[in-house]
C-alpha cells in the first residue's frame, strides 16, 4: 500500500518511522551524535550514559498507550487544551508519535541541537510544525517549561543527581493527575507521586524492558 499523496497523519507517521529507522543505521548519524554528544558533556558535566542513544518502537509504544489509564489521560489532555511532552526527545520518535497517533499538541526538549534539527526537518516536510501543533527545542530538560503538560515521557538516562533535580522539577511543575513515563524506577523516591502502571515492551537495547508509568498527586494526598 502506498501513502504517495495521502496527506494523513498515519501515513505521515509510516514515512516518518522509515526515515528515522534508515537514519539512525547510518554512520554519519552515529558520528554527528557521538561528536555532539561528547561536546555537551564536558560543557554540563553530565555522566556519559546521559548521552546514550536508543529508540522505541511504535508497537511497543502504542501497546502502553493501549491501556486505560493512558488513554484516559489523552483523553482529557485533548478536552482540556493540554499537551503531551518528551523530555530527552532524541530525533522526534516519541513526539512524532504522540502527535500523529492521538491527534495531540506535542512538544520535545533535546539537549543535543544536531538532533533537533533532524527533527525539525523531518517535520517541516509534513507540514507539522504549523500552528504548533508539534515542536522541538533545543534545551537541557531541567530547563523545559511543562506549563500545560499532561503526560510526560522521559527518554534519556539520568545519573542520580540530575534524576533528583528533575523529580523536584516534575512535582513542582506538572498538576495534579499529570502523568510521567519512564524507563526507570527513579519516581519511586518522589512523594507526590505513585506508581500507576508499568509495562514490559521491546525497544532497540532489550527486548523486554520496563516502562513505568506514574501520577502526580493531589496536593491534599
Amino acid at each position: 500500500e502506498t501513502c504517495a499523496g495521502n496527506a494523513s497523519h498515519a501515513c505521515a507517521l509510516r514515512d516518518i518511522v522509515i526515515e528515522l529507522r534508515t537514519l539512525e543505521q547510518t554512520l554519519g548519524f552515529v558520528a554527528d551524535r557521538q561528536i555532539d554528544g561528547r561536546k555537551v558533556q564536558l560543557a554540563t558535566g553530565y555522566m556519559k550514559h546521559s548521552f546514550a542513544y536508543g529508540s522505541t518502537f511504535y508497537q511497543s509504544w502504542r501497546t502502553v498507550f493501549n491501556n486505560t489509564i493512558l488513554m484516559d489521560a489523552v483523553t482529557y489532555a485533548k478536552s482540556n487544551g493540554l499537551s503531551y511532552g518528551v523530555l530527552g526527545s532524541s530525533i522526534g520518535w516519541h513526539v512524532f508519535y504522540g502527535a500523529l497517533t492521538w491527534d495531540l499538541q506535542s512538544k520535545g526538549w533535546e539537549i543535543l541541537c544536531s538532533q533537533v534539527e533532524i527533527s525539525r526537518q523531518l517535520a517541516d516536510r509534513h507540514s507539522l510544525r504549523e500552528k504548533d501543533f508539534i515542536s522541538f527545542e533545543c534545551a537541557d530538560a531541567l530547563a523545559a517549561n511543562l506549563d500545560g503538560v499532561h503526560i510526560v515521557v522521559l527518554a534519556f538516562s539520568r545519573d542520580v543527581n540530575l534524576g533528583r533535580v528533575l523529580n523536584e522539577k516534575l512535582a513542582r511543575e506538572l498538576r495534579p493527575g499529570a502523568l510521567v513515563l519512564s524507563w526507570s524506577r527513579i519516581l519511586d523516591a518522589q512523594p507526590e507521586f505513585k506508581r500507576a502502571a508499568v509495562y514490559k515492551v521491546a525497544v532497540s537495547w532489550s527486548e523486554n524492558w520496563g516502562l513505568y508509568v506514574y501520577q502526580r498527586k493531589g496536593y491534599d494526598e
